[in-house]
């Protein structure tokens, strides 16, 4: 994303100057001037190696620009300090501590090599990743405190214990969550924390717990993570020990798999996911006589 928008920022520039001087000549020679400057913005080459020093200049002038945003928010803050426009003004602060603290993750890595480190921002030489985390939270807390009736409450619920997962605080993410599905039944957040929950007691292996915010998802075929959540729930019913259930759930992913669109199967890719799994579950439930048939019928052509 980076490399795309720093790109576009050039080709802008470049368009502008096109548009007042006439000439195929001066167009082709500046599509040939931003053919050299996105190869030089390039972070990876052709193989995928990350070029270190140019993410490293790239990371740079994002955190350039995030500094000149947060300095722009802050007297936009000043100035509508207890007005109904302040919540929107703290929640977006919020969201540019979380974006800054992944510039300062960053950072944190780059102080290791002695060539990148004159590169470092002097805002982010000491900065941590979790202190700019911490403060976004401190914001989320802010605004549900002071604004218990803003709009947009449910996403700062979500965001708050999304971020205390990360501060490794997973009792009041867990607070967090249940408290958005009790305030806001009828929030689009829903299925994605009944998700988040799932997914935060799957990995504390407290699985009779996980299995029935797996199966809340249920309710909300429409939602982005509801063929996740159905093949994390069989994955959930497998460590329960419910093998047959497990190969039900993997079955249903391959169903909704086939009736996606080539490019929401290729974003998610769970019918191979599932088909992969099927081969560890099936010999655990049923006789392995019946197992060509069984995966000719699901695999289809991929048998």
């Amino acid at each position: 994303m980076l490399q795309a928008f720093i790109f576009n920022i050039f080709k802008i520039l470049f368009l502008c100057l096109l548009v007042v001087s006439p000439g195929n000549v001066f167009a082709k020679k500046v599509d040939q001037t931003t053919d050299k400057v996105n190869q030089s913005l390039r972070i990876s080459n052709d193989k995928g190696d990350i070029d270190e020093y140019k993410a490293t200049v790239a990371e740079v002038l994002v955190t350039k620009n995030e500094a000149l945003a947060m300095q722009q928010l802050s007297k936009l803050l000043k100035k509508y300090r207890g007005t109904p426009l302040e919540p929107g003004l703290l929640f977006r602060q919020a969201e540019l501590y979380v974006r800054q603290a992944k510039s300062a993750r960053f950072f944190e890595f780059s102080r290791s090599d002695n060539n990148l480190v004159t590169m470092i921002p002097a805002a982010m030489k000491n900065a941590t990743s979790k202190g700019k985390l911490t403060r976004a939270v401190e914001i989320y807390e802010e605004i549900q405190r002071r604004y218990p009736h803003y709009s947009e409450l449910d996403a700062v619920y979500f965001n708050n214990a999304f971020l205390r997962q990360q501060l490794s605080q997973e009792k009041v993410a867990e607070k967090l969550y249940k408290a958005l599905l009790k305030d806001f039944p009828e929030s689009i957040l829903v299925p994605d924390t009944h998700l988040a929950i799932a997914e935060m007691f799957y990995q504390q292996r407290r699985y009779q717990e996980a299995l029935p915010e797996y199966e809340a998802i249920k309710k909300y075929p429409g939602a982005r993570v509801y063929p996740y959540a159905i093949y994390k729930g069989g994955w959930n019913r497998y460590q329960l020990k419910d093998v047959v259930g497990a190969i039900h759930e993997l079955e249903f992913v391959i169903q909704l798999s086939q009736s996606m669109s080539t490019q929401e199967n290729a974003k998610l890719n769970l019918k191979n996911e599932a088909l992969n799994d099927l081969v560890l579950f099936y010999p655990e439930a049923y006789q392995a006589k019946n197992a060509f048939a069984y995966f000719k019928k699901w695999a289809g052509d991929e048998a």
